[in-house]
């Protein structure tokens, strides 16, 4: 398991507003958007429903996360998470904006516009919280607190500015009561525990599932699994058929709220028979023992690839190479620790100069191909090789031990034995 991060996160917010402001003179620290090794993100919606105010961010990993803007806001009536329907409560957790509604088809109470909150999410249905129609919409009156059912108001004017930020089925909303600003000693103690725990999280899938079946909650379903039981039936029939396999995250960003926690990061997964590439989202609850994971799903950056139609690739790659008697061209499908018999690869590379130098015309083929992968990253492939030049002809079993990453396999050994 290799997992990049690159570990540092900090607000710089040049902020006043009528009921608080921030100090413009030092970095503020800000738990609830953690970057870990994410260059750049879209902008980010937060709401403190204490201070009554939405602020707009966005992170960047080589500079402290960026405030964008601010407006005020008033929210539902009654403090507190939102529990059921009809409880004037605004909900509390990690949101997207699904949909929006024009003007000309709302109430004037609403404004010129309405942008549809995921509500009920994932976790709030664990729970078994109801209620829907939680929008972020304009409002043709003064905003003063908590004056709302449920939903996120600002001034129409505001509404129209905000949305040259909002970008439909992408934009998240961080819903808080009290969103929190805490000194770099604490932060990068945030920081450093949520490294460890999504470093672990992938050690032990790589490892063993008795171990990575603890990072997950009872409660755990997704679209394919309908219970935590068949998540652990599948994950341990996937142990069973692969020998090994390896996880790389990176570009990692974490969204912490009071109810949950949400991580997004790429993936590349790679067993013995294919290779993957992705944005992995998990989401956790808080439980006795920690965080746990309820839920996650993975979207594929390109098509899933199988390490057979790679390895046929590199094989047909490196006979055109051959027949082309390019030797230099050749020696690049070659580690440096090659050997074949008691030759290095220096001395592979002379002896092949010499034989393209003498032949005209070299013509290969390789027929049923057979590949196994013994350990971490290392090929045995095996298949009928047929040789001709003018003068010499052979046919014979040829194996390639092949060593890397799909996309990147370098030859180490070679060996060949007669058939006819």
């Amino acid at each position: 398991m290799k997992i990049k991060f690159s570990i540092f996160v900090a607000i710089n917010i040049i902020l006043q507003t009528q009921n608080f402001t921030f100090p413009s003179n030092k970095s503020i620290y800000f738990q609830n958007i953690v970057n870990i090794s994410k260059d750049s993100t879209d902008e980010i919606i937060v709401v403190d429903k204490s201070k009554q105010y939405l602020f707009v961010v966005k992170s960047y990993l080589d500079s402290p996360l960026a405030f964008v803007d601010s407006f005020r806001v008033t929210t539902g009536k009654n403090n507190g998470n939102k529990e059921r329907e009809g409880d004037n409560k605004t909900p509390e957790g990690i949101y997207r904006i699904i949909g929006s509604i024009p003007g000309n088809q709302l109430p004037p109470l609403y404004g010129p516009i309405a942008y549809i909150l995921d509500y009920p999410n994932f976790v709030d249905r664990i729970y078994g919280r109801t209620g829907s129609n939680i929008w972020i919409h304009g409002r043709d009156k003064e905003i003063t607190n908590y004056q709302t059912k449920g939903c996120i108001s600002l001034h129409n004017h505001s509404i129209l500015r905000l949305s040259k930020y909002i970008k439909l089925n992408k934009t998240l909303v961080l819903i808080q009561d009290t969103i929190h600003i805490v000194n770099e000693e604490k932060y990068q103690n945030i920081t450093n525990n949520w490294n460890k725990y999504l470093s672990s999280w992938a050690e032990s899938w790589e490892k063993d599932t008795a171990s990575y079946f603890r990072y997950y909650s009872d409660k755990f379903r997704t679209k394919k699994f309908h219970n935590f039981k068949q998540f652990k039936k599948y994950k341990r029939y996937l142990e069973r058929i692969y020998n090994w396999k390896h996880i790389e995250i990176g570009e990692a960003l974490v969204y912490q709220t009071k109810y949950e926690t949400q991580a997004e990061f790429y993936q590349e997964f790679i067993c013995p028979k294919f290779y993957s590439t992705g944005i992995k989202t998990i989401r956790m609850i808080p439980e006795e023992n920690g965080w746990k994971i309820v839920n996650e799903d993975f979207s594929p950056i390109e098509p899933q690839v199988y390490i057979k139609d790679i390895v046929n690739k590199f094989v047909k790659e490196w006979i055109a190479a051959w027949e082309s008697k390019d030797i230099e061209k050749y020696i690049t499908f070659y580690d440096t620790s090659f050997k074949a018999g008691e030759m290095n690869l220096n001395e592979w590379y002379n002896y092949k100069k010499r034989i393209f130098e003498k032949a005209r015309r070299i013509d290969i083929s390789a027929t049923n191909l057979n590949i196994v992968s013994p350990e971490k990253f290392i090929w045995k492939v095996t298949f009928i090789q047929r040789y001709k030049s003018k003068s010499y002809s052979d046919i014979g079993r040829k194996i390639l031990i092949l060593k890397g990453k799909p996309n990147s396999f370098k030859i180490i050994e070679e060996k060949w034995e007669r058939i006819k």
